[in-house]
């Protein structure tokens, strides 16, 4: 457990606010991927506080990463923003008072993380390469779209 991503429920008390303003090593994420790196830390900004039964956080997460171009297999960065996040953690299930917020950042910032990336922002330079490779769908006409169009009562 990381120290920097823990909250002390008992300081929460009283209407009290935590904010938080860090940048954590991408190391932070415990990523194993091949091909999806980040580039620069996680940085994260916002609060911490409780209502009568509820652990309330409220981040801002900002991060880079890179992940291989669909087209040419070359390294394309990617810019993730996770703005006013929010999560709610149960007082319950907190059996002590302290709170780790790591998994919370961690499954914010994988979940942005786009399946499919093309680099420069969409226009692949070796995409007019693979064109000859890609097949091309005829367009449908409007009662392609209706499968019953020719059903009779």
């Amino acid at each position: 457990m990381l120290e920097s991503c823990i909250i002390y429920i008992d300081q929460l008390k009283d209407d009290h606010k935590e904010k938080v303003d860090k940048t954590f090593s991408s190391v932070f994420l415990e990523l194993e991927e091949a091909e999806l790196h980040f580039l620069s830390g996680i940085h994260v900004d916002g609060e911490f506080y409780l209502t009568s039964t509820h652990l309330i956080i409220h981040l801002n997460i900002q991060a880079e990463a890179t992940l291989p171009c669909s087209i040419c297999n070359k390294p394309a960065s990617y810019s993730i923003e996770v703005e006013g996040f929010y999560h709610t953690e149960p007082l319950e299930n907190i059996p002590s008072s302290v709170f780790d917020y790591k998994e919370i950042v961690r499954e914010a910032v994988l979940l942005e993380v786009p399946l499919f990336l093309e680099c420069k922002n969409g226009h692949c330079p070796e995409r007019e390469n693979m064109e000859k490779y890609i097949k091309k769908e005829k367009q449908k006409t409007l009662e392609e779209h209706f499968p019953f169009a020719d059903f009779k009562l």
